[in-house]
């Protein structure tokens, strides 16, 4: 919070003219302020504080969401996506249908790698 007090004017009858400006930034307001919002409508300030506490606690959760999506999801689905491809290959194969039996097998894998690499080089 930052708080600036500058005095204007010329003196005259001895009275001096104050401006008082007062600037914050942040998520919450300064107590004081809270305490004016609480005068004019009772309860609000502790309004203000319970939404900051519901917004904190929103964003923690999404934040994990995020996290658990890029250390299970990201590594798995592709894992998935090659083993049903491997078994629909398999499948094929055994049902005597080679060619579409090493494609199913060999299709995704080089869709995959592909992915990989374009990751790594746009990465860099």
């Amino acid at each position: 919070m930052t708080t600036n007090v500058e005095k204007y004017g010329e003196e005259r009858n001895n009275k001096n003219k104050v401006s008082v400006r007062s600037i914050y930034s942040g998520p919450l307001p300064p107590p004081g302020m809270l305490k004016a919002y609480n005068d004019v409508v009772p309860g609000s300030g502790n309004d203000i504080l319970n939404e900051f506490k519901k917004q904190g606690k929103h964003r923690r959760f999404v934040e994990k969401l995020i996290v658990f999506g890029k250390l299970f999801f990201i590594p798995v689905v592709p894992l998935l996506i090659i083993l049903v491809a491997f078994y629909i290959g398999y499948l094929l194969i055994k049902s005597d249908k080679q060619t579409e039996g090493f494609i199913a097998l060999l299709g995704p894998l080089g869709v995959l790698a592909g992915l990989f690499i374009w990751g790594k080089k746009r990465k860099e």
